[in-house]
């Protein structure tokens, strides 16, 4: 089989190596779609905190069971799927009560300690894997994980029915915290980028308002919009050093901030507002399974969509070409797609 590694920075290199056995507990999985994510493009370009090469990339994995353990009896032979790429102790604190995905021995296939679906072929344990409808189709499969990096922010966030919030950043965490939190029954929602692109998007998923910070003042738009009240939840989903200081300066008294982006490096924050004004800034990292669930649900009955999300396609002999296209947004890349089959 054919696989592509990242062997330095900016490197790739395609590869072949034998189609992977298949263990007892294990299904292997012809890979269609593997899709270029945030954490991915950081890892190319050398920043990511955690994910060093060699590596083969791709978390974000849809395509169809190739082959099955002797002990798998929930999936059969053609079934599409996806996974969640979590790999756990399940022994630790956190995963003894459910909240694995900071596991204090996480591995994550496709980025720590697992090479991913950058390949033609990819094996993994069957309770990694969601049999999904049908009537899908790949494309919609693989943004299962990333729409429930939206969910799980939602989540984490303990956000009530009726919050008025903001979002930083309408890549594509962005927009899957902004369809997540209408699913979750938010009211108002501010979206903020400074590719106009993504905000159109933004304003077509059910955004109140967008706000271009190059073009306008988002303070100034943020209190005409929300008032005195001001909003009770901000999503930073880009994480450096300006987008923080924007959420903790647009905060509320007494407020929530969610980290949701991955930041590629320490951060200098403004304790001094955090502590006068009781802040709660909270992190947020991937999902477990109950995120998962959700997001199929909603795909299903209609309260997410993916309509506008990917914006290209590129072959696995063209993965460079892929990260180049996605680290430039100016070219409208959102949602970068690496076709391994059909």
């Amino acid at each position: 089989m054919r696989y592509v590694e990242l062997v330095d920075l900016r490197k790739f290199e395609q590869k072949e190596g034998p189609i992977p056995k298949v263990g007892p507990d294990e299904i292997r999985i012809k890979v269609q779609r593997v899709g270029v994510c945030g954490s991915d493009m950081h890892a190319f370009q050398g920043t990511h905190p955690f994910v060093h090469p060699p590596m083969v990339l791709g978390h974000e994995v849809a395509g169809l069971v190739d082959e099955i353990g002797t002990q798998v009896k929930n999936l059969a032979i053609g079934d599409l799927v996806t996974i969640e790429p979590n790999l756990v102790c399940g022994e630790c604190y956190n995963c003894r009560i459910g909240r694995y995905n900071i596991c204090e021995k996480l591995q994550v296939i496709g980025c720590v300690g697992y090479y991913g679906g950058q390949s033609e072929y990819l094996v993994v344990k069957a309770d990694e894997v969601f049999k999904l409808p049908k009537d899908w189709d790949a494309d919609k499969a693989v943004l299962v994980e990333p729409l429930a990096v939206g969910v799980h922010a939602i989540r984490q966030a303990k956000m009530l029915t009726g919050a008025n919030i903001i979002i930083i950043g309408a890549g594509m965490i962005g927009q899957a915290t902004l369809q997540a939190a209408f699913a979750a029954g938010a009211n108002q929602i501010l979206v903020s980028d400074p590719v106009d692109t993504r905000l159109e998007l933004a304003k077509k998923s059910g955004a109140s308002v967008i706000v271009n910070p190059k073009k306008e003042d988002i303070f100034q738009v943020a209190k005409e919009f929300f008032g005195s009240d001001g909003p009770d939840i901000v999503f930073d989903c880009v994480g450096n050093e300006i987008t923080l200081d924007t959420a903790i300066n647009l905060a509320r008294k007494g407020s929530k901030i969610i980290m949701v982006g991955v930041p590629e490096g320490k951060i200098p924050v403004n304790m001094a507002f955090v502590q006068d004004r009781e802040l709660e800034i909270i992190g947020t990292i991937m999902y477990t399974a109950v995120d998962y669930e959700a997001t199929i649900q909603y795909l299903n009955d209609g309260r997410m969509k993916t309509d506008g999300l990917v914006t290209h396609h590129f072959s696995l002999d063209q993965v460079y070409n892929a990260f180049e296209t996605a680290l430039n947004p100016s070219q409208g890349s959102l949602k970068v797609l690496i076709d391994i089959s059909e």
